[in-house]
C-alpha cells in the first residue's frame, strides 16, 4: 500500500512539473531573443518612436545607460518591425509600435 502511494504521489508531482513548464508562457509573450541579437532602438514617444541606433541589448545597456527589462528608456524592435528594415530612421509600423521586442528603462 505504501509503495502505491509513493507511484501515485511520483505520477502526480511529475505530471505537475511537466503542465508548468509545457504551458507557462513566455514572459510578456516575447519570443525568446539572443543576446547577441541586433535590435533598432527608438525613444518611446507616443506613436512616432525616434530612431537612436542599432545595437545588441548589452551593448545598447552599456551605449544607455539603462537596463533590461525596465520601461521608460528605449523600446528595441527587430527588423521586420520596421516600415524599410533597410533604413531604420523611416520608423517603426504603426501595428508594432506597442510590441517592442525589448525594453530598456532605468535602473
Amino acid at each position: 500500500m505504501k509503495s502505491l502511494k509513493t507511484v501515485v504521489a511520483t505520477i502526480l508531482i511529475a505530471g505537475g512539473a511537466f503542465t508548468a513548464f509545457a504551458f507557462s508562457a513566455n514572459k510578456d509573450n516575447k519570443s525568446e531573443i539572443s543576446k547577441q541579437t541586433t535590435l533598432h532602438w527608438y525613444q518611446p514617444s507616443g506613436s512616432n518612436p525616434s530612431f537612436i541606433r542599432s545595437n545588441t541589448i548589452p551593448n545598447e545597456e552599456t551605449a544607455s545607460g539603462c537596463e533590461q527589462d525596465n520601461t521608460g528608456c528605449e523600446r528595441g524592435y527587430s527588423s521586420s518591425q520596421l516600415n524599410n528594415p533597410a533604413n531604420p530612421s523611416l520608423g517603426v509600423k504603426p501595428s508594432e509600435v506597442g510590441n517592442p521586442m525589448e525594453t530598456l528603462g532605468q535602473p
